[in-house]
């Protein structure tokens, strides 16, 4: 007879589609996240955990779970059981009646809930990635003892990872795009404009995320990106004449006038080029490109890992934002028009370009269901 059985339900699995068979469904990003995080600290509890054997559902949601259940416990074998997709009680009981020693079941509910009333007197809401444990002390299925019980997390604290993770992915896209455009033909005004947009994008990102990202990776990235947007803006302010010094020194009458706006274009010219050959080095578009790489999977702190972010306070934190930025915008107003200056102006509406990149990149992570313009600008 089985000496001690636990139950676990999957984790957080993508919705049901008309495209996909229900039993290939797979786990979400954020389902993989928190069962990751939660399900080793709640197997902790297992004694001897070699002499277990793991049970799964066919499908592949339960699959992937009982994988990270064998991870968190060393075990190396899955065993599949339609009993555990097919929701029949009955038979599962009675092939468990067969059974010796200590067995993991990982399923889906309503089923798995069932199964554990049917064990023991204590109704228990088990939420994804729950873990719940019996011990048979009389050697048979009615003398089952409730020995513990794990709540599955929440996993929209992970999501909140996922959906910063997936904007910091589309924002380094864009930015590797831009740049390789830029290099092909740096002397094109709209280039450098869109590459600067996208480098700026990506700081903006970063900003945000920084609470949460490992100091190490988070200063390699906002260095090496911050360096080439403070590059694009000496670029910027070398603006692209109409005529070129090559072009200005083979007109035949040079007055001094054309003389000085010909000197004038070879030290623009020659800071430009020096500019664009620091830029293009082999060294800074390496490290231009590795850490685009390393922003595809962020290196969130360990603790972030291991618990997530909760919505709430990523939108207190866009909340403030927008406060402080409201507060300065009215302090500006209130000015005289001799104090207001263009300098600050600008600045200003930096941050509120980068303030509405939030929004409509994080939006939905800083919006309420019951309050659609708690992120609006």
């Amino acid at each position: 007879m089985i000496k001690s059985l636990i139950l676990v339900r999957h984790a957080k699995t993508e919705p049901r589609s008309p495209e996909i068979e229900d039993h290939q469904r797979q786990l979400t990003s954020a389902g993989v996240r928190s069962a990751k995080a939660s399900l080793p600290r709640a197997l902790s509890l297992v004694e001897n955990p070699k002499e277990w054997r793991i049970w799964s559902s066919p499908a592949l949601r339960a699959w992937q779970t009982a994988e990270i259940v064998a991870g968190a416990l060393g075990l190396n074998e899955i065993e599949k059981n339609p009993n555990l997709y097919s929701d029949e009680v009955h038979a599962l009981r009675r092939s468990l009646t067969e059974e010796k020693g200590n067995l993991i079941l990982v399923g889906h509910n309503p089923y798995l809930e069932e199964f554990a009333d049917s064990l023991a007197p204590h109704h228990l809401k088990l939420n994804k990635s729950s873990v719940v444990c019996y011990t048979f002390p009389n050697g048979d299925m009615q003398s089952a003892e409730l020995a513990w019980f794990v709540q599955g997390p929440d996993s929209s604290r992970w999501e909140t990872l996922v959906q910063m993770e997936k904007a910091l992915q589309a924002a380094v896209r864009q930015t590797s795009g831009d740049a390789w455009t830029f290099f092909d033909e740096p002397k094109e005004p709209e280039h450098l404009h869109k590459l600067r947009a996208s480098l700026r994008n990506c700081l903006t990102l970063l900003d945000f995320a920084e609470p949460y990202m490992k100091k190490k990776s988070f200063d390699l990235a906002h260095e090496t990106i911050g360096s080439f947007y403070r590059d694009t803006s000496d670029l910027r302010k070398l603006a692209i004449p109409s005529r070129t010094a090559e072009q200005w020194s083979t007109i035949p009458f040079v007055t001094p006038e054309a003389q000085r706006m010909y000197d004038r274009l070879r030290v623009m010219e020659a800071e430009r080029n020096r500019i664009l050959a620091k830029l293009q080095a082999p060294a800074r578009q390496k490290a231009l490109h590795d850490v685009n790489q390393m922003l595809r999977a962020p290196k969130w702190k360990a603790s972030i890992e291991a618990e997530g972010v909760e919505r709430s306070e990523l939108r207190r934190r866009f909340k403030k934002m927008k406060r402080d930025l409201k507060d300065a915008r009215e302090k500006f107003d209130a000015l005289p028009d001799e104090q207001r200056s263009g300098e600050a102006a600008r600045k200003l509406e930096k941050q509120e370009a980068r303030l509405e990149y939030l929004a409509q990149t994080l939006g939905d992570m800083f919006v309420k269901d019951t309050d659609p313009d708690d992120y609006a600008l």
